[in-house]
């Protein structure tokens, strides 16, 4: 049991410290969306960043279809 337990602390620490790089090598604008929606919905920071990702893509997508709706109704 105490190497079992001793196991998963490693593993915790190595989860924090490429938490923290993977953190670290991201843009200011991520940083501050991923910490946006952690205290808003209280995740964790991968979970974070996977959102930020896919509402940044559909923005973008529903930009460009209101520009090319408005272009071609004109």
């Amino acid at each position: 049991m105490i190497k079992l337990l001793s196991n998963l602390d490693e593993l915790h620490v190595y989860i924090r410290n490429r938490d923290l790089e993977i953190y670290n090598n991201i843009n200011p604008d991520e940083k501050k969306a991923a910490l946006a929606i952690q205290d808003i919905t209280e995740i964790a920071n991968a979970s974070t960043r996977a959102i930020y990702r896919i509402l940044k893509d559909r923005v973008i997508l529903f930009y460009f279809q209101i520009k090319t709706k408005f272009f071609f109704n004109m």
